[in-house]
C-alpha cells in the first residue's frame, strides 16, 4: 500500500492515529493467515495529517486485534517501528487476560525547536541537571509563551487570546513547573505545579489552532501535559 493511500485513509477516518500492521515479508499466498502464524510485524501510525514515530495506544490496540481477532497463539508480539522494536506480551491474571507493553524511554532533555527558540540560545544538559529558567524562556521567546498559553486554556485564571504578554507570563509561571522537549518523537512535555491534580487537568481546553500556529511546520507533533496525582490516586496524571 502506498504511503499516500495510508495518509488518505487516516484523513478519512479522522482519528488521532490510525495504525497499519504489515508482515515483515508480505506473501500474497499466505493471505490473512500470516497474522495468525507470525509474531513479528511492521507497525506504522498516521494522524489525519502526518506519519508519527510513536503511538502507545494504537500499538496496544494493534496487539489486541492480532491476539484476539486473528487468534495469534504467540505469547509476545514484536512490532518494528520508527521508534525501534516494541513488544506486547499476554499475561493471565485470575480470569482476566492482560497485555503488557514495553515502550522506549525518551527523555525530554533536548533543545526546544527553533520556532520556539529563534536564537537557539537555550539548551538542556542530557542528564537534566541544567534547566533553563522558565521566566527567561517565556519573556524572551514569544513562540513558547503562545504555545503554552494556547495549550493551557480552560481554567478560570487562563488569559484571553488578546491578553498582554505580561499577563500570559504571570499565568504560566503560576501554573507550569517545567518544560522539556524530546526531539526523537517531537513532543513537548509540560509539567504542571503540584496541587493541579485530576480536576486541574480536566479543566484544560487546548486551543489547537493557536498551538499549531505557534509552532509552525513539522517541528512538533504533540504536547504532553502532566501533573502529580492526588493522594490515593496514580503517581502521575496526563
Amino acid at each position: 500500500m502506498a504511503d499516500a493511500t495510508r495518509q488518505k485513509m487516516a484523513a478519512d477516518l479522522n482519528l488521532s492515529e490510525t495504525a497499519f500492521i504489515e508482515p515483515l515479508q508480505p506473501d500474497a499466498s499466505q493471505g490473512s493467515e500470516v497474522f495468525q502464524q507470525q509474531d513479528t510485524f511492521k507497525l506504522r501510525w498516521f494522524t489525519p495529517a502526518i506519519e508519527v514515530p510513536l503511538c502507545g495506544h494504537a500499538t496496544l490496540a494493534s496487539a489486541a486485534i492480532v491476539f484476539s481477532e486473528c487468534q495469534n497463539p504467540a505469547a509476545t508480539l514484536h512490532f518494528q517501528t520508527l521508534s525501534g522494536t516494541l513488544t506486547v506480551t499476554k499475561q493471565q491474571q485470575s480470569n482476566k487476560q492482560l497485555l503488557q507493553m514495553s515502550l522506549p524511554a525518551s527523555p525530554a532533555l533536548d533543545q526546544l525547536p527553533s520556532a520556539l527558540l529563534p536564537h537557539g540560545s537555550i539548551s538542556i544538559s542530557r542528564d537534566g541537571s541544567k534547566q533553563p529558567d522558565l521566566q527567561q524562556l517565556l519573556q524572551n521567546h514569544t513562540g513558547l509563551q503562545e504555545l503554552l498559553t494556547a495549550c493551557l486554556q480552560g481554567p478560570p485564571a487562563a488569559p484571553a487570546a488578546d491578553a498582554s504578554p505580561a499577563e500570559a507570563t504571570q499565568y504560566l509561571l503560576s501554573t507550569v513547573e517545567h518544560v522539556g522537549y524530546c526531539a526523537a518523537v517531537k513532543y513537548l512535555l509540560v509539567v504542571l505545579k503540584g496541587g493541579t491534580g485530576r480536576r486541574g487537568l480536566e479543566q484544560l481546553r487546548p486551543d489547537f489552532r493557536r498551538m499549531a500556529a505557534a509552532v509552525g511546520g513539522d517541528r512538533m507533533i504533540g504536547v504532553i501535559v502532566t501533573a502529580a496525582a492526588e493522594p490515593g490516586d496514580q503517581c502521575v496524571m496526563s
